[in-house]
């Protein structure tokens, strides 16, 4: 969720060009391994232009009826010494529409003006189903000094509402068209399987990269792979293995990539993971790997903070939240509302903040946010139809729900989630009863219409 979470994205290019130099210089190599290196760094160039796209499911549709606040503006500072003043650095702005975000605008901070300057600009488009299918990014151009057109992604989804093909539209040789394509493969638990890039080459898409997603037995990630095809030849970039609990939540992450002088993998970076008595990520904590020493030695960290009384799954954030990322989303647990970042730097042993992001967000007047306030749970629709969701506030732990007719017949029993669509098709037009139980103790009675 933060702007730091790119940084080793945006730094891959500037290592693998010094890489490319170190090679030339110590490791003389064939006109075949220099050419394969030219490929891969343009193939890693083009990687770094296709984030991948999470999952977007019903719970996520029909949430912002749920909704108690929404992600305003996202403000950086950074300072140059422990005791100095922080000074303003990039922010991020966020505005919406009809319940949902329509546009991103980034800023940079100018010392000298003591202005923002607007750096670049992303718009959103939606279908009925409240689906993102258009993301059109403006920015500035090189020697330019205005905002220009630059990317337009338009997604495409599948019969379940997942997505299936992302195109993406650029200018390239003074005129504008598909230049890169994503194709998502699902495995039977639904869960991304693949994703297989293409570039577009003379007029035709040419396979170009992959990447790989593995889950363990409890349909939790637990690995990523991104190879790149060259000449039909699959090379194994980069690799991250996930060591995960028992609920899913990521403890560690190693970061392998790949050597260019034995075109093998290497350990690269480490990071570990720890959470709140909420389940809130409290530390991440960054290890860089010595190869010489073959040790790991500390890089950075982050700590979060939280507003403990707002849940996460009460909150609208931007569709580049929902969406964008390297399956952040899915392993990192926010139950909390997050509000800041703080960005230490490992200086001559010992820790140093610099760094900071604030988080800052504006309340939603809704119904249903004000029920769970007031009642402790909330239901949605009223009436129902063919589902029906429930929430609750405090631990968003699971429930037993008991349904009953109108004379006292139970009809149905199942455990349920928060937010998570209850099946009641199976039930006729009327007023049923219903308990939430936690651990054999009611907490939550009331009342269920179903209409349809």
């Amino acid at each position: 969720m933060c702007m730091r979470t790119f940084t080793l994205l945006s730094f891959l290019p500037l290592l693998l060009s010094a890489m490319l130099v170190s090679a030339d210089v110590n490791h003389p190599s064939s006109s075949a391994d220099e050419s394969r290196k030219e490929r891969i760094v343009y193939l890693k160039n083009i990687s770094d232009k296709m984030p991948v796209l999470l999952e977007v499911n019903e719970s996520t549709m029909l949430k912002k009826a749920l909704l108690s606040h929404k992600l305003d503006s996202i403000v950086s500072e950074t300072r140059t010494t422990v005791t100095g003043p922080w000074t303003r650095d990039w922010k991020s702005e966020f505005t919406y529409t009809g319940g949902m975000n329509n546009q991103w605008i980034e800023s940079s901070w100018d010392g000298e003006l003591l202005k923002w300057n607007i750096d670049s600009r992303t718009e959103w488009v939606y279908d009925d189903n409240d689906l993102p299918v258009t993301m059109t990014i403006y920015a500035i151009p090189e020697n330019g000094v205005s905002l220009e057109k630059a990317t337009v992604m338009k997604i495409d989804y599948d019969d379940q509402n997942r997505v299936g093909t992302v195109i993406y539209e650029e200018e390239q040789d003074d005129s504008w068209g598909e230049a890169l394509k994503q194709v998502y493969v699902y495995n039977s638990s639904g869960k991304i399987s693949q994703i297989d890039s293409y570039t577009m080459e003379a007029g035709s898409w040419l396979f170009a990269m992959k990447n790989e997603y593995s889950y363990n037995a409890s349909g939790y990630l637990t690995g990523m792979s991104l190879i790149f095809i060259d000449e039909g030849d699959e090379i194994l970039f980069s690799s991250s293995v996930y060591t995960v609990d028992a609920n899913g939540r990521v403890l560690s992450e190693e970061f392998s990539t790949m050597n260019y002088f034995t075109f093998e993998l290497e350990k690269f970076s480490k990071s570990d993971y720890t959470y709140t008595v909420n389940g809130d990520v409290s530390v991440i904590s960054e290890w860089m790997w010595d190869s010489e020493s073959e040790v790991w030695k500390e890089g950075y960290k982050e700590e979060y903070s939280y507003n403990n009384s707002v849940l996460m799954v009460n909150v609208m954030f931007p569709s580049y939240f929902n969406l964008l990322g390297q399956f952040e989303a899915e392993l990192l647990s926010f139950q909390r509302l997050p509000t800041g970042i703080l960005f230490y730097d490992f200086v001559d042993g010992v820790y140093v903040n610099l760094e900071k992001e604030t988080y800052f967000y504006a309340e939603i007047n809704t119904t249903i946010a004000r029920t769970v306030q007031e009642k402790g749970y909330a239901m949605y629709p009223v009436p129902a139809g063919e589902k029906v969701i429930f929430t609750w506030s405090g631990e968003q732990k699971p429930m037993e729900l008991e349904i009953y007719s109108i004379d006292g017949r139970l009809v149905i029993s199942k455990q349920v989630e928060s937010l998570v669509p209850v099946d009641v098709q199976s039930l006729n037009e009327g007023m049923y009863m219903f308990r939430l139980k936690n651990e054999n103790q009611i907490s939550h009675s009331g009342k269920l219409v179903i209409q349809r």
